[in-house]
């Protein structure tokens, strides 16, 4: 009969501690959560209206007027080709920084005219990212 007790406390006390560890990682899986949902706006150059301006598919949502936007755009190399020790040559992309402008206009949900600073060559397709 003693035995039956010491183990139904053993067991009481294994829940309250797992209980005491669960609402312990509670802040750190909400945390996680919204670390998962925070994110730099990003989109694409719909229209190069003309040198100096541009529609971008950042809307109402993601941008405001004045907001700094970034363009890039991919460099892809071809490797050699084939299989070198196993391995597949694949190409090798990175993203590269074009240059800067700015947000004059937000036209709607999806869609904001930007100001292209001088000097700066975009075309169509390239991706446009929202500066902290």
């Amino acid at each position: 009969m003693k035995h039956k007790y010491v183990k139904n406390a053993l067991n009481t006390k294994e829940k309250t501690m797992k209980s005491k560890n669960r609402i312990r990682l509670f802040p750190l899986l909400i945390a996680f959560v919204f670390a998962g949902c925070a994110h730099t706006p990003r989109g694409t150059v719909a229209m190069k209206v003309n040198p100096g301006e541009a529609h971008v598919v950042l809307g109402v949502h993601e941008v405001k007027v004045g907001d700094r936007v970034a363009f890039f755009k991919n460099q892809c190399k071809k490797p050699l080709g084939g299989v070198h020790q196993g391995v597949h040559n694949d190409p090798v992309c990175e993203r590269v920084k074009i240059g800067e402008g700015r947000v004059t206009r937000v036209i709607n949900e999806s869609y904001s005219v930007v100001h292209v600073d001088p000097g700066v060559e975009i075309s169509e397709g390239m991706i446009v990212e929202r500066r902290g």
